[in-house]
């Protein structure tokens, strides 16, 4: 598949339902581990897609096409993982199995804020998520721990996402985000389109578009963080342009994004940032074969 990312300093947002089997909590940060480290050569490695940073304010800049893994995802499920905390440094991740064995770390050189993977190959299990440093070479010194475990069923498409501030409490801690991913091409004549809340902070958003008579018409209603609103098919189109406001309301946030709506292509927008560091759009856009 082309793969093409932006990023736009505003939300993109589109809905559906999306069940997932996966569950997430908190983070322990610090050097307390006790389970075994090892390297990737019987587990995963993933490869970061290379797209580029994108322009302030509505402007959305262009990104290059995301990487490709060597030969070719094995297993009998796939994972790519992301990077969605604004204020983390560069990470890797381990993957530890229900044996206490670590695969990883796993990226090809790290993973910094807004990036993604390709999806590679993993075998169906429970497994605990590691972050280490970018640069680590081995599982032993993670720098956070998360309490709960990524459930992976055989045949599932999943992104493992960390969230939240590296300085956070509470609901802004830092926290896995799993997320199935369904990566059927939708209908002919059709866009499979998601959004992904994953702005610290920011406020439930409605999403829609301004009718000819200047009216905004909600597609997507109280978006909140942190949040999968899911898939949805929409008629494929030129192009786009939606607005964000306060859900709700008709208050405006002032937030416009025109989006491509290419006939067979899944459009996934992920919602990031703070109110620190300011609010961006990761687009991904997978355009058919």
């Amino acid at each position: 598949m082309n793969t093409k990312r932006a990023l736009a300093a505003s939300f993109l947002v589109l809905l559906s339902a999306c069940s997932a089997e996966c569950s997430c909590g908190g983070s322990d940060t610090g050097d307390d581990d006790d389970t075994t480290s090892g390297q990737g050569g019987s587990g995963i490695t993933v490869t970061v897609g290379s797209g580029g940073a994108g322009g302030a304010g509505t402007t959305a800049g262009s990104g290059g096409s995301g990487g490709e893994g060597g030969s070719g995802p094995t297993g009998d499920a796939l994972i790519r993982l992301a990077h969605f905390s604004p204020d983390s440094a560069g990470v890797n991740v381990c993957l530890v199995n229900e044996e206490g064995e670590a695969l990883g770390p796993v990226i090809d050189g790290g993973l910094e804020f807004t990036q993604t993977t390709e999806y590679a190959g993993i075998d169906a299990g429970t497994y605990q998520v590691l972050l280490t440093a970018a640069g680590a070479d081995d599982c032993g010194t993670p720098l956070a721990t998360f309490e709960e475990a990524i459930v992976i069923a055989e045949g599932d498409v999943v992104t493992a996402a960390v969230t939240g501030l590296a300085a956070g409490e509470g609901d802004e801690a830092l926290s896995l985000f799993p997320l199935v991913d369904d990566v059927a091409p939708p209908d002919a004549g059709f866009v499979k389109a998601r959004f992904v809340h994953s702005a610290v902070g920011a406020p439930p958003v409605d999403v829609g578009y301004l009718d000819a008579e200047d009216v905004f018409v909600p597609i997507w209603e109280g978006a909140t963080y942190p949040s999968d609103a899911g898939y949805v098919q929409i008629e494929a189109f030129d192009t786009l342009e939606l607005v964000a406001v306060l859900a709700g309301t008709d208050t405006p946030t002032g937030i416009e994004v025109q989006v491509n709506g290419t006939d067979g292509a899944i459009v996934e927008g992920f919602a990031l940032g703070s109110i620190a560091t300011g609010f961006q759009v990761l687009v991904v856009e997978t355009l058919p074969e």
